[in-house]
């Protein structure tokens, strides 16, 4: 997802904890933090932690420190990681008679309510990490005009909605005990109690792996200048502790005689505890880091693929010289291979099955190529011959064709050709990235290996794009067709073709191809017979049988090229 983002020019954001991430965005995305400073000055109240030995007398702790806040008035936030513990702390409140909410993305109905409610005397909140996040909690509870504000919003989209009038009555009395009509003065008065019984106090019932989601929770007291504490209670059985030494310590405070609900309050054991999480962090930045450093390789081949592909879509004028030279190219493959060095150790009959493999060329045709060759005295000459050979039959295939039917036709078949071929690329890359790490018990740099094994792979994709490309189009043939209405020649060209595809490519071989022919004379239909998918099981030349002449086996490899078996493919 990183190569994702980094696909946008332009990019910023805004949250309240990204400061601890500063380095991951630095060195992934080359982005700076700023902090802004806050509109009022922070008077809240950090206390240190409470560390306990087991989790039982945690919960007590926990529990005993509600009671004694809730008996002055304060309102009090309880962060928990999960819904289950949240749900098993709110069993434990209800044991000691503690009035609570619960805000566990469960009561989605009444969650606004519950948070509103939060700030008020003597409010108790359950909430989880998954709950609650940016949003004000105003001492003494929300504002009378804001609840007004909040009616007549409601009132709005339900009569948008045609919903009957009585519905939203309903819906505000079933609501838990909000005071909708007092006046400002009294919520001003409830304010200045809350904010003399120390604000909201938000307690975290244990630490998280990442420090960012704890100044989440922390955040929830003290906003805009008011009052506010916060505090964590953690034990040597959570999760973290369990990881970064906790059974050590809880062997310390056995050996010490400590009891279950006896807390160690000391700031060098937060400063310990945050320097466990700053650990965690550093591991699963690493993590994503070396995700990213794999992703690079394949975001190199994809820009490249992706910048191929949007040429062939914008510039289709400029395939047909792009072809030529592709075809120039295979005469030099072709010639180097079978025709170079002295001429008795030329290959000419395997040359001349190369050539019949990109050209479709007659029994009579080839026995006079072979005569040719037979007749040159050096391998540039040789070069020369099977050059013009494949640029003379290309350029007699367009005049067959039409100059103007075959640029559309081009276009399409090189990007479906390109679009399959990227698909089993990605595959077989997924693959090589599965078993690389076995490199590193030969004293290989797996990612060495990757990066150098993906970009062979790649290279290969490019020739096999090419050769496919090249000869599916020597394969393109025209009928004489007086009796098929236009539109079903249109549709047949593009199935025989296999040009059909998802999405944009269906769109661009459809419409394109399609208002080509619509504009020829009717008594003329011109398909491709043959596709690239079948090149890699042997095309046929003309004459030859088509696929569907024989019965395909269930395991015989599927003619559509892919690899798969015919049962695992097209025979589904």
């Amino acid at each position: 997802i990183q190569n994702f983002f980094r696909l946008y020019r332009k990019m910023s954001g805004m949250t309240g904890t990204a400061s601890t991430e500063a380095e991951e965005f630095q060195k992934i995305y080359g982005m700076d933090v700023m902090v802004v400073p806050t509109n009022r000055e922070l008077v809240r109240k950090d206390i240190s932690d409470r560390v306990y030995k087991t989790e039982a007398g945690k919960y007590q702790a926990i529990v005993s420190d509600i009671k004694e806040r809730n008996a002055k008035g304060q309102p009090i936030l309880l962060g928990t990681i999960s819904v289950e513990k949240n749900e098993y702390l709110s069993q434990l409140l209800k044991k000691n008679g503690v009035k609570h909410e619960i805000l566990n993305a469960k009561n989605h109905e009444r969650e606004a309510h519950i948070i509103a409610n939060a700030g008020r005397l003597g409010a108790v909140t359950l909430a989880t990490n998954m709950a609650g996040r940016g949003t004000d909690i105003i001492l003494g509870g929300a504002k009378p005009e804001e609840i007004q504000e909040e009616r007549r919003k409601k009132k709005e989209e339900s009569s948008s909605r045609d919903d009957p009038a009585d519905r939203l009555e309903e819906e505000i009395k079933a609501a838990a005990p909000i005071v909708v009509n007092r006046s400002i003065e009294d919520w001003q008065e409830e304010h200045n109690k809350v904010k003399t019984a120390g604000g909201l106090h938000v307690i975290g019932s244990e630490r998280h792996e990442s420090r960012r989601i704890d100044n989440q929770l922390r955040g929830r007291a003290g906003r805009q200048g008011d009052p506010g504490s916060t505090q964590f209670f953690i034990s040597m059985e959570d999760d973290l502790m369990r990881i970064f030494g906790g059974d050590r310590m809880k062997n310390m405070m056995d050996r010490l005689g400590l009891p279950d609900d006896q807390p160690i309050e000391n700031k060098m054991i937060s400063r310990s505890i945050e320097s466990a999480q700053k650990k965690v962090e550093g591991f699963n930045f690493d993590s994503r880091k070396h995700v990213l450093e794999y992703d690079d390789v394949m975001e190199k081949h994809r820009t490249a693929i992706y910048a191929k592909r949007r040429k062939i879509l914008h510039y289709p004028e400029k395939i047909r010289p792009e072809v030529i030279e592709i075809i120039k190219d295979q005469a030099r493959k072709i010639t180097s291979t079978y025709a170079s060095g002295n001429t008795g150790e030329w290959n000419i009959d395997q040359l001349a099955k190369d050539v019949i493999s990109i050209i479709p060329v007659t029994e009579q045709e080839n026995n006079k190529l072979k005569e040719t060759i037979n007749k040159e005295v050096s391998d540039t000459a040789v070069e020369q011959t099977v050059t013009n050979l494949f640029e003379k039959a290309y350029l007699a295939k367009v005049d067959e064709i039409g100059k103007e039917l075959m640029e559309k036709a081009e276009q399409a078949i090189y990007l479906r050709t390109i679009d399959r071929l990227w698909v089993d690329h990605l595959n077989a890359m997924d693959e090589l990235r599965t078993g690389i790490g076995l490199k590193g018990y030969a004293q290989t740099d797996p990612l060495v290996a990757y990066k150098q094994e993906g970009f062979n792979m790649y290279q290969r994709l490019l020739v096999v794009i090419e050769d496919r490309t090249i000869k599916t189009l020597f394969r393109i043939e025209k009928r004489e067709s007086e009796d098929e209405p236009t539109q079903t020649r249109q549709q047949s060209l593009l199935n025989r073709a296999g040009m059909m595809q998802s999405g944009a490519s269906e769109k661009l071989a459809g419409g394109a191809i399609g208002n080509m022919m619509a504009t020829r004379q009717s008594g003329v239909q011109t398909m491709v017979r043959k596709v690239a998918e079948n090149i890699s099981s042997g095309v046929e030349t003309r004459g030859g049988a088509s696929n569907n002449s024989k019965k395909i086996g269930r395991n015989d490899p599927c003619y559509c090229g892919s690899g798969k078996k015919y049962k695992k493919c097209h025979g589904k």
